[in-house]
Order: structure tokens, then sequence, then C-alpha cells
């Protein structure tokens, strides 16, 4: 769960800086492939609790992101439309 909600943060700012849902669908399908990529070429990792992607250093490196982007005025808004 934490990477999910890490993920839809990201995804969420950019569609407000954006103005649009495209990138956001973009941005999912790159990493959906990127994650299938790296499956079929063999890389797995010795423990998946402590692994990038869903393990506790993917959370980590997500919600260091998604701290950062939260910091961002956008989100104060009050308009239905980004600047």
């Amino acid at each position: 769960m934490p990477m999910t909600v890490g993920l839809g943060v990201v995804l969420g700012f950019a569609v407000l800086k954006s103005g649009s849902v495209l990138l956001a669908a973009y941005l999912h399908a790159l990493l959906d492939q990127t994650v299938n990529f790296l499956a079929a070429i063999g890389f797995s990792p010795f423990d998946p609790a402590i692994a990038f992607g869903t393990g506790i250093l993917g959370i980590a490196c997500v919600g260091v992101v998604a701290l950062i982007l939260l910091r961002d005025p956008i989100w104060r808004e009050t308009s239905g439309s980004p600047s």
C-alpha cells in the first residue's frame, strides 16, 4: 500500500502540472514496462523485502519523492485548473 500511495502522489502531481491525465497514463505504462523488462531479462532481487520496486528501498525512494512533490504549492490551489 505505501508504494501505491507514493505512486499516486507522483502521478497526481503530473496531472496537476500538465493539466492532462495522459501524462500520468504514460508514466504508469512506462513504470509497468520497466518492471516487465527487468523481469524478462532475469533480474530478480536476492531479498524482495529490501529490494527496489515494492520492497523497503523502493518504498523509501518513492516516499522521499512524494514528500518533495507535496511541498509544491500546486496542491494548495483552489481553482479547478493548474497554472
